[in-house]
């Protein structure tokens, strides 16, 4: 992890990990003639963050180490990069490390991250359907990020510090199991410790082991194969071959075009893997041109043998015509995969999308109406945008079950050709929104609604 002779930045938040690991590292670099400078990031989320900062101050103090602070608003971020507060704090804490490395010419940022909190992020990874990437857990080394306690555990690092008299922060937080995190550490791994393996979290660190082993393994192959599918690249494209993307198994292909995406974009963020599927589908598709939009302008679309990776200069606000299936019986077909407008020309109507963070969401909020409001966070792009097909059925807000849309049309007696017409909104095979008139149960906004997506039907 660290050489000798290398200077390190240690990330310092006052809680035991890093205070810890800062104790730890100061009395190794005599031996090992490290460098060692703190750096403090303030989230400004918390009313006690002043305090905190306050003694990582005087720790670095206490020890003589130079000491390096930087504050950002992250709710207010968050709300920026339309991001939960753990990712934007991530992004922001990162972004301010790698710049005073940077600028101050550290070798190695330091984190005090440890074998149980790799547990939980193992788990959480799972719960969110993550694949063999997320599996592998906290990588002990990432670039010039290291985890010197990554296979120590949590109970390890107490103990270290009440025998050397140590005094550190705690983060009040921690006990909010409002956050998935604190579940995940408080109720669901005590309760797998209880009822089916007391040493679960030794369990979830082996299996990140051999998870990571053969995630690297995996990216040699999809390395030699990126390469054979390689027509051209520059900075913001990348240009493959429809033939050989073809030949490749479809697990090889996701990798390929998220390695892609990763290229232009520079992240994965709001990239899913229904994004990545449907770019596979364009694969197929080689006898006319296809064209789809991700999220942050990346554009991915085919022509010809040659299958474009790009990220456009502009935001890419209107959205694009998937798949038009007639063969389904349906006068048009869309996917939306974000904000936007979208034209149906088969109806003369315009959909425009938005989202939209809430500070006091209402418990209950009608919906009925040319303008749709739906829990975001409810959601999986893209959504599906098609017309009536018999046998649809959908659970209208305030009902407990569901019903035919054919009978719904005809208890508000809506004239029988705008039934074949009226646009139907679908998320997952799920009927969302019947524009113009109610949206489906279950996305309906309440009380815990972070987020909101916005939908508005027009005529063009």
């Amino acid at each position: 992890m660290i050489q000798m002779g290398e200077s390190v930045l240690i990330a310092v938040s006052g809680g035991p990990d890093s205070v810890a690991l800062t104790y730890v590292l100061k009395e190794l670099s005599i031996r090992y003639r490290i460098n060692l400078g703190i750096a403090h990031f303030n989230h400004l989320i918390r009313e006690n963050s002043q305090s905190d900062e306050d003694f990582v101050e005087l720790l670095a103090g206490r020890i003589n180490l130079p000491l390096y602070k930087g504050r950002k608003n992250i709710p207010q971020f968050s709300r920026e990069i339309k991001a939960s507060l753990e990712e934007a704090g991530r992004i922001a804490r990162y972004e301010f490390l790698d710049d005073l490395s940077d600028r101050y010419g550290y070798d190695k940022i330091a984190t005090g991250h440890n074998c149980d909190d790799n547990a939980e992020q193992v788990l959480m990874n799972l719960f969110r359907g993550a694949g063999m990437t997320g599996l592998s857990g906290i990588p002990p080394v990432r670039g010039r990020i290291v985890r010197p306690l990554i296979r120590c555990s949590r109970r390890m690092i107490m103990d270290f510090l009440d025998q050397q008299g140590r005094s550190f922060v705690m983060d009040a937080s921690n006990a909010d199991i409002a956050h998935l995190r604190n579940r995940v550490r408080r109720i669901i791994i005590p309760q797998i410790e209880k009822y089916c393996n007391p040493k679960i979290a030794v369990a979830l660190n082996r299996f990140s082991d051999l998870a990571g082993d053969e995630e690297q393994w995996i990216n040699d192959l999809t390395e030699c194969a990126c390469e054979r599918a390689l027509i051209r690249e520059n900075k913001s494209s990348m240009v493959l071959s429809c033939a050989e993307m073809a030949s490749f198994h479809v697990a090889l292909q996701r990798r390929i075009i998220r390695k892609g995406v990763m290229k232009v974009k520079g992240n994965l963020r709001r990239i899913h893997k229904n994004h990545i599927d449907s770019a596979i589908r364009l694969i197929k598709s080689l006898s006319s041109p296809k064209h789809l939009h991700l999220p942050d302008r990346i554009r991915i679309s085919t022509k010809g043998n040659e299958f474009h990776i790009s990220k456009e200069k502009s935001a890419l606000r209107r959205a694009e015509q998937f798949t038009v299936s007639r063969t389904e019986g349906y006068d048009y077909h869309y996917e939306i995969w974000g904000e936007g407008e979208l034209f149906i020309p088969e109806i003369g109507t315009k959909l425009v999308f938005w989202e939209s963070a809430v500070n006091e969401p209402e418990v209950y909020e009608k919906t009925d109406g040319k303008t749709a409001r739906l829990d975001l966070d409810r959601i999986q792009y893209p959504l599906v945008i098609r017309p009536f097909k018999p046998g649809d059925r959908f659970r209208p807000l305030g009902m407990a079950g569901t019903r035919k849309v054919n009978r719904f049309f005809s208890d508000r007696k809506i004239n029988p050709d705008w039934r074949r017409k009226c646009p139907l909104v679908i998320n997952e095979d799920t009927i969302v929104w019947i524009a113009g008139y109610r949206i489906a149960d279950s996305v309906k906004t309440t009380k815990d609604t972070k987020r909101i997506l916005m939908i508005e039907l027009s005529l063009a």
